[in-house]
C-alpha cells in the first residue's frame, strides 16, 4: 500500500526523532565544529574533553583556546608522523606501561584502579602513552632531516643560548692611591721603577712608603667605569695607565682574572643535557610554527 505525502512526512519525522534520541548519534550530529586543520575537523566536545582533562574552566575562553591550540598541534604532529611512516607498536606501549608500573611499584591492575579513581579511562591512558612515544620518534626524525647530525644541532643550540653559558667576568686587582702635591712625580717614579723590573708593590713602597691594596675578586660588571676602562684590556701581571681622580692618582695591577666568554668545548656535557631537555622542544616548536604557516587552519 502506498503512503500519502503527509503520512510519509510524518513517518520521516518520527524516524528522525528516534535517531536523535540515541545519545551517540545525537551528539555526533549536533557537535559543533571548533576548527578545521587541512580539512580535519576538531569538535567542541574534543576541546571540552581536553579542558576537563587539564582541570580547566569550561567557561574560560583562555582555557578553551589553549585546549584548541593543543589539539591543532597534535593533529599536525600526528599527520607528519604518519607521513614519515612512524608507527608505534603495541609492544612499545606495553614496555612503557611496564616501566611506569615498575617506577610506581604497582601492578597493571592497580594502575588501572588509580586511573579510574582519577576519572581516567585506561584506553585514553594507553592512547596518550602511544602519542608521547610517537612524539619522541618524530622529534628524532625531525632532527635528522633538519641537521646533518645531533652534534650539529647541539652546537647550534649552544650558539643560540651562549649567554646562558657565559660565566661572569671577574678580576682581582692591586690598587694604589697616590695623593699629595708630588703625586704626579711619584707616579712617574713608580712607573719608571716598574719598567726597570721592580714589582708593583716594591716600587710603591720605595716611592711613597705604602703598598697597593689587594681588592680580592670583583665582578667586572661591578667595577666603576673608569676602573673598568683602565683594566679591561690588560692581561694578568700588567699595570694600568695612571687614572686621575680629583686630588688623587690611581694605579691598578691585574693579579688574576677569569670568566667571560665560554667555548663550546668547556661546557659541552652541560649543553648536551640541556639540549635533551629543552633543545628538542625548541626544534619541535620551530617546526610547528613553520607548519602552521603552511597549513589551512580555520577557527569557527
Amino acid at each position: 500500500m502506498k503512503l500519502g505525502f503527509f503520512k510519509r512526512a510524518a513517518l520521516f519525522a518520527v524516524t528522525l526523532a528516534a535517531l536523535l534520541s540515541t545519545p551517540a548519534i545525537a551528539s555526533h550530529i549536533v557537535d559543533a565544529i571548533a576548527a578545521t586543520v587541512d580539512g580535519h575537523v576538531i569538535t567542541s566536545s574534543e576541546v571540552e574533553k581536553l579542558v576537563r582533562a587539564k582541570e580547566g574552566d569550561l567557561h574560560s575562553p583562555a582555557h578553551r583556546q589553549m585546549a584548541l591550540n593543543s589539539l591543532i598541534d597534535r593533529y599536525l604532529l600526528e599527520a607528519e608522523a604518519e607521513k614519515r611512516g612512524i608507527v608505534v607498536s603495541d609492544a612499545r606501549v606495553g614496555e612503557a606501561v611496564a616501566t611506569v608500573t615498575k617506577r610506581l611499584s604497582l601492578t597493571v591492575e592497580q594502575l588501572k584502579e588509580e586511573l579510574t579513581k582519577r576519572g581516567e579511562r585506561w584506553e585514553d591512558y594507553l592512547k596518550e602513552i602511544r602519542y608521547q612515544i610517537l612524539l619522541q620518534d618524530l622529534i628524532q626524525s625531525l632532527l635528522k632531516s633538519e641537521y646533518s647530525s645531533t652534534e650539529v644541532a647541539v652546537r647550534e643550540f649552544f650558539i643560540r643560548h651562549r649567554d646562558a653559558y657565559t660565566k661572569g667576568k671577574w678580576v682581582k686587582l692591586n690598587h694604589l692611591t697616590i695623593s699629595g702635591n708630588e703625586r704626579d712625580a711619584a707616579t712617574e717614579k713608580i712607573m719608571e721603577l716598574i719598567s726597570k723590573g721592580a714589582s708593583f708593590p716594591s716600587a710603591a713602597l720605595d716611592v711613597i712608603g705604602e703598598a697597593p691594596v689587594d681588592t680580592g675578586n670583583m665582578m667586572f660588571d661591578d667595577l666603576a667605569p673608569m676602573v673598568a676602562d683602565a683594566v679591561g684590556s690588560l692581561s694578568s701581571g700588567e699595570i694600568s695607565a695612571p687614572v686621575p681622580l680629583g686630588e688623587t692618582i690611581h694605579l691598578f695591577e691585574v693579579i688574576e682574572q677569569g670568566g667571560g666568554s665560554t667555548t663550546y668545548e668547556e661546557v659541552a656535557d652541560t649543553v648536551r643535557l640541556d639540549f635533551e631537555r629543552d633543545g628538542v622542544q625548541e626544534v619541535l616548536k620551530e617546526w610547528l610554527e613553520a607548519r602552521k604557516d603552511d597549513a589551512s587552519i580555520e577557527l569557527r
